[in-house]
C-alpha cells in the first residue's frame, strides 16, 4: 500500500515529457485505463474510471496546443501529464514512460532522486484520483524538430473537485508558507505541481508561484484571443480587447519584472509586480459591465494566484 503522504504529494502535477517513440494504435479509452490501472495496482491503489467530460476537455486542449505549438499546461484544476513525440506516440507509450519514473521516486523522503524526474509517476498513482480523461492529436507540429508529431494530454479528475485539502502534508515548508496566504488550498495545489517545491526555500516557492501566474495568464489570453475571433457583439469585443491588453501587460511586464526582482533580492518590487497582476485580472473582470463575462473563473484564478504569490513574497520581506 502507498503511504498517505504519497497520496497528496503531487496533487496537480503539471510536467512535460518529451518522447521519441514508435507510434502504435493504442489510444482508445481502455488502453489508457489498463496502462494506468496496472501501475496503480502494483502499489495497492484502486483503479481509475473513464470520464467522457474530462476526455473532451483533454482532447480540446490537445487540439488547441497543436494549433499554436505551445507546450504549456491548461491551468485547470486537475492534475495533468503532457507528452509529445516527433516520431509519433501512443497513449500507452506515454504512460509507460511516466511509470518508468518510479525508479527515481523515494517513498521515505517523498521526493525524486537528485537530478531526476518522478512527478509524472506520482501523478499516475496518486491515491485520491478517481477518474481520468485523455486526448491526443496526431498532427501536432513539433516546432523544435520541424516534424509532424503526436501530442498526448492526460488529466486526472479528482472527486470531489472542490473538497479542501486536509492538512496531511506534515510540518514542511510548503504547508507553513501556504498557511500565511489567504488561499491555502490553491497555494498548496499550485506549489506541489512542481517537483522543485520540495527542494527549495521560500524565495524558490515565490518564483514557482510567479511562474504559475504566467501559465494562468497565458491560458487566459489564449482564451481571450479565441473569443475575439468569433464574437461580433460591440460591447463584448471592446471588453475583450481591453482584457487582452491587460493580460499582455501581466505576461510581458509584471511577470518578468517580478522574477527579476526576486533574483536581485528586491522583494518589495517583486511583491508590487504580483499585486499588479492581481489588479489587472480584477480590472479585466470589471470591463464586462454591459455584458456577461466569459472570463469570470479565469480572472478569479489569476487574481487569487497573484495574491498568493504576493503573500509568499511578503513572508520573505
Amino acid at each position: 500500500m502507498m503511504s498517505s503522504k504519497v497520496s497528496l504529494a503531487f496533487f496537480t502535477l503539471l510536467t512535460i515529457t518529451s518522447l521519441i517513440l514508435p507510434s502504435r494504435a493504442q489510444d482508445n479509452p481502455q488502453d489508457y485505463l489498463d496502462a494506468h490501472n496496472a501501475a496503480r495496482a502494483a502499489v495497492g491503489v484502486g483503479p481509475l474510471t473513464w470520464d467522457t467530460t474530462v476526455q473532451a476537455y483533454a482532447q480540446n486542449y490537445a487540439n488547441q496546443r497543436a494549433g499554436d505549438c505551445n507546450l504549456v499546461h491548461s491551468g485547470g484544476p486537475y492534475g495533468e501529464n503532457l507528452a509529445w513525440s516527433s516520431a509519433g506516440l501512443s497513449g500507452t507509450d506515454a504512460v509507460k514512460m511516466w511509470v518508468d519514473e518510479k525508479a527515481y521516486y523515494d517513498y521515505n523522503s517523498n521526493s525524486c532522486a537528485a537530478g531526476q524526474q518522478c512527478g509524472h509517476y506520482t501523478q499516475v498513482v496518486w491515491r485520491n484520483s478517481a477518474r481520468v480523461g485523455c486526448g491526443s492529436k496526431q498532427d501536432f507540429l513539433n516546432a523544435h524538430y520541424n516534424a509532424r508529431a503526436q501530442l498526448v494530454f492526460i488529466i486526472y479528475f479528482i472527486f470531489p473537485v472542490d473538497a479542501s485539502l486536509p492538512s496531511i502534508l506534515g510540518n514542511n515548508l510548503i504547508e507553513k508558507t501556504c498557511k500565511q496566504t489567504p488561499y491555502y488550498d490553491l497555494c498548496v495545489r499550485s506549489l506541489i505541481s512542481s517537483p522543485r517545491s520540495f527542494n527549495t526555500d521560500v524565495e524558490g516557492l515565490a518564483k514557482i508561484m510567479v511562474h504559475t501566474i504566467n501559465a494562468r495568464a497565458t491560458h487566459t489570453l489564449h482564451r481571450i484571443n479565441k473569443l475575439l475571433q468569433h464574437n461580433q457583439d460591440t460591447n463584448m469585443k471592446r471588453a475583450l480587447q481591453s482584457c487582452a491588453s491587460r493580460y499582455d501587460a501581466i505576461i510581458k511586464a509584471d511577470i518578468p519584472e517580478s522574477l527579476q526582482a526576486l533574483r536581485l533580492g528586491n522583494y518589495k518590487f517583486a511583491e508590487a509586480g504580483t499585486m499588479d497582476a492581481a489588479f489587472e485580472a480584477r480590472l479585466c473582470e470589471k470591463e464586462f459591465r454591459r455584458c456577461k463575462s466569459p472570463l469570470a473563473d479565469m480572472n478569479r484564478v489569476v487574481h487569487d494566484v497573484s495574491i498568493v504569490a504576493a503573500s509568499i513574497v511578503q513572508t520573505i520581506v
